[in-house]
């Protein structure tokens, strides 16, 4: 159960402009997930890596939908 003044601050954000609540939003990721050099450079390898793949056409690209779907078959059986 929630205390009145978490309400009060839910209903507070709720009144913020969008802008001010994804600064929001950031701030509190960032507090759960804090910044880590070495995370970052290892996913900017990875895109690079896969643009390279992409732009070298060495992958198939597969319309979201059609992937929704094989996803949703695997998950059926």
């Amino acid at each position: 159960m929630r205390s009145m003044k978490t309400e009060e601050l839910f209903e507070s954000v709720d009144d913020l402009p969008t802008e001010l609540r994804v600064q929001l939003l950031e701030r509190l990721l960032e507090s759960l997930h804090p910044y880590d050099e070495a995370t970052e450079r290892a996913w900017k390898s990875e895109v690079r890596r896969r643009k390279k793949e992409l732009d070298e056409s060495e992958v198939e690209t597969l319309e979201g939908e059609i992937t929704l779907q094989k996803i949703r078959r695997r998950i059926r059986r």
